[in-house]
């Protein structure tokens, strides 16, 4: 990245009144007229070109007045000039910056920094001077008064984004309204940091070549099975490896010279050389995983001399994530290097995380030249309820920006229900500005969204799941268990529910039904009908909630109907065929019962196996052996298709023995649509152990309603984590339904 891109990452705001000029403002429509015309250069930019077509279509739906789109010599003496261009010249300017001038007295200029900085600041323009708003994604979130006379103040206003690069995450970008609204709002990433080891040493270039370069986990070497394999770190002290490195990212800007840089993030995942595991054991970070920082900046310091020395003004990201959360102790960090923290921010709401957070980034600003923050912000994909927090939101950005902080990613994957209404609307413009008056954001946005009576309505809709989030949910132990020991929280466990309240769904429909009543004009009212159909499809996970605790409380109403789905007592399963049951460990070479299948990380180690030995009322149960699994999730699993939108009972009953005692262990659900694809938007359920058996065997219950699509197929897994030794046995498993209407 070059030293001015980078060098310029404070929020500028410069206005020079309208008195300084000789004539104050430039008419560009006159009584539904045009008065004047868009001129863009012949061979401007696409995005460019974008923004004099939004400029011209918002304006002609204002007013009436469709502004003529020349290039320079065709404007003409009749008219004023609204110029725009992505070439700033000698101005200092950020590539997203912006400024408008007014270098004569009928001529108004927009200057970007890139063709990034020309579009956003048409969008400011017509935000600032035509009151225009980009609430939702689509044409419905589409808001532009009228206007029969548009007048311009001739005002010089520079803007320069806090942060220089802004991004969010999300397959359902594909969505161009998503993706669309983003930009709206200035999204635009910069820096290359992510996983990316697993490209940068590939197997098909060197599994034969240097297998040293891979790990050895629990005394094997691991050998990655195709270049998509990213379940492995690479061994980073192995001869050479810094030395292929450096020569592969040359290679990298060789072909491609505009880069400004390239990622050094880590694989996503835990499996590192036994050498520096064993080693560092003991040694443990803030989030109370093994430190490896030192071991992983030691090599990305030297990768980053290697290359610099032949490219100086190339800059390197990396993930601060896992081992690598906290900065380094005895190594100190090239300045071109780019760390991300990664923490979920919503840990905030607790004055202890919120203070470890505070303390974890003034350290890394000690040894790191730039930081940069990952956040974790999952909704309406992940969360069964609006995970909604601005005022946070804008606590942690200010306190980011002022400790310098200069790029930010959060994880969002905002689906097409858009149930969190304005909280990547003001999150977006927080990292613009993170001084905004988040107050005042979300009056003008309940108020330009659904109309001035609806809008104290909405205000209390979203204010409810801000005071869910931000003051019940950090006094539940799912968020303390979170807490403990991962960045971010178990999005994929719901037990934060249970600080809902009997009847405040019929509160938050009150709520609703008065923001569809009260709301105005018809855009309005379709906003809120939208509005309304998202909280209906979160009333559902709601209600489906409170019918399941109630369920798991007093059980199935007497007279209720239970029909095996499947059951699996794994002795009536015959076993013919199989070698007699001579050896104890005889479980591990018998298989899988018919149905069963068993799942690992491919770097865990775990062993599975039908023991016909053992069981809870008969001989004859699963059993899992976690040895060598390093922690990492394992389970046995299921698939059954179910009828959709009815009650299922699920039941198993379970035995440990040695493992960890914070072991995780119980039954999980999650769906798959009828093609067998994954479904992430629909509950996924858990219920487990509340601590391991030591020996006996106890019942585990649980229920569930099935999701509202065609065919859903129900994935049961016999689920084991957070444990790194133990056997663990499985037996009496069910799937049972009961029969619609006759359960309470």
């Amino acid at each position: 990245m070059h030293t001015k891109a980078v060098c310029v990452f404070s929020l500028v705001l410069i206005l020079v009144p309208a008195g300084l000029f000789a004539e104050e403002s430039v008419d560009l429509v006159r009584d539904g007229q045009p008065a004047a015309m868009i001129v863009v250069d012949a061979q401007a930019p696409g995005m460019v070109r974008d923004a004099a077509a939004l400029l011209q279509r918002v304006i002609e739906q204002s007013s009436g007045a469709k502004l003529a789109i020349v290039q320079p010599g065709a404007e003409g003496t009749d008219r004023s000039i609204l110029r725009l261009t992505s070439n700033p010249g000698d101005r200092k300017l950020d590539k997203d910056g912006f400024v408008f001038t007014s270098p004569q007295a009928n001529r108004i200029e927009i200057v970007g920094g890139s063709e990034h900085g020309t579009l956003f600041g048409t969008q400011d323009f017509l935000e600032r001077y035509l009151g225009v708003r980009w609430l939702l994604p689509g044409d419905i979130g589409e808001h532009i008064p009228k206007h029969t006379t548009i007048t311009v103040p001739r005002q010089e206003v520079k803007q320069e984004p806090a942060f220089f690069s802004r991004q969010l995450s999300g397959s359902s970008f594909r969505d161009k309204e998503i993706s669309t609204f983003l930009l709206r709002q200035r999204m635009h990433g910069r820096m290359r940091f992510h996983h990316n080891l697993l490209h940068l040493y590939p197997v098909s270039k060197y599994a034969k070549t240097r297998p040293e370069f891979y790990p050895v986990l629990n005394g094997k070497r691991y050998a990655p099975k195709s270049n998509s394999d990213y379940r492995w770190q690479p061994n980073l002290s192995a001869e050479g490896i810094v030395e292929e490195g450096v020569k592969n990212i040359c290679e990298f800007f060789e072909k491609h010279p505009d880069a400004e840089s390239y990622s050094l993030g880590m694989n996503d995942s835990h499996a590192w050389d036994d050498s520096v595991t064993k080693a560092e054991e003991a040694k443990r970070n803030s989030i109370s995983q093994i430190d490896l920082s030192d071991y992983f900046f030691d090599w990305a310091n030297k990768i980053a001399d290697g290359v610099l020395a032949k490219y100086p003004d190339k800059w390197f990201g990396c993930l601060a994530y896992n081992e690598v959360t906290d900065p380094p102790a005895h190594v100190g960090l090239n300045s071109r290097i780019l760390p991300y923290v990664c923490i979920d921010r919503m840990y905030w709401a607790d004055w202890r995380q919120r203070r470890r957070d505070v303390a974890r980034t003034k350290a890394w600003m000690k040894v790191a030249r730039k930081l940069a923050w990952y956040d974790y912000i999952y909704g309406d994909q992940f969360y069964k309820v609006p995970r909604f927090y601005p005022h946070l939101m804008g606590k942690y950005v200010r306190f980011a920006h002022e400790q310098g902080v200069v790029a930010y990613y959060a994880e969002a994957y905002p689906m097409p229900e858009w149930t969190e209404g304005p909280k990547l609307y003001v999150f977006l413009r927080l990292l613009w500005n993170p001084f905004l008056d988040v107050d005042a954001t979300l009056d003008e946005w309940y108020r330009t969204t659904v109309g001035d009576r609806a809008a104290p309505h909405l205000a209390r809709y979203y204010e409810f799941w801000e005071k869910f989030w931000t003051k019940r949910v950090p006094r539940t132990e799912w968020f303390k268990e979170s807490a403990k020991a991962t960045c971010y929280l178990h999005f994929n466990k719901a037990d934060y529910l249970e600080k809902i309240r009997i009847g405040e769904d019929e509160y938050l429909d009150g709520l609703i039904e008065k923001v569809v009543d009260l709301s105005e004009s018809p855009e309005q009212k379709k906003r809120a009908a939208f509005i309304q159909k998202g909280w209906e499809s979160v009333r559902a996970e709601m209600s489906t909630y409170l019918e399941i605790q109630k369920l798991v409380k007093n059980g199935p109403s007497a007279g209720t109907k239970i029909e095996h789905a499947f059951s699996s007592d794994f002795e009536t399963e015959k076993s013919a065929g199989l070698p007699a049951a001579g050896s104890r460990d005889d479980w591990k070479s018998a298989g899988m019962p018919k149905g069963w299948g068993h799942w690992q990380r491919s770097s865990s180690h775990a062993t599975f196996g039908w023991d016909r030995r053992t069981g809870s009322e008969s001989r004859g149960s699963l059993l899992l052996d976690a040895s060598g699994s390093e922690g990492q999730p394992l389970c046995f699993l299921r698939t059954a298709t179910v009828e959709p939108q009815t009650l299922y009972r699920v039941t198993c009953d379970i035995r440990t023995a040695d493992t960890d005692k914070d072991a995780s262990i119980g039954i999980t659900i999650k769906w798959q649509d009828k093609n067998g694809k994954w479904s992430t938007r629909h509950a996924t359920v858990d219920q487990h152990l509340e601590k391991p058996t030591r020996g006996r065997w106890k019942p585990v219950v649980g229920f569930v309603r099935t999701p509202a699509m065609e065919e859903p197929r129900l994935v049961y897994m016999l689920l084991v984590e957070r444990t790194k030794k133990g056997r663990i046995w499985f037996d009496n498993v069910e799937l049972s339904r009961l029969n619609k209407g006759e359960a309470e």
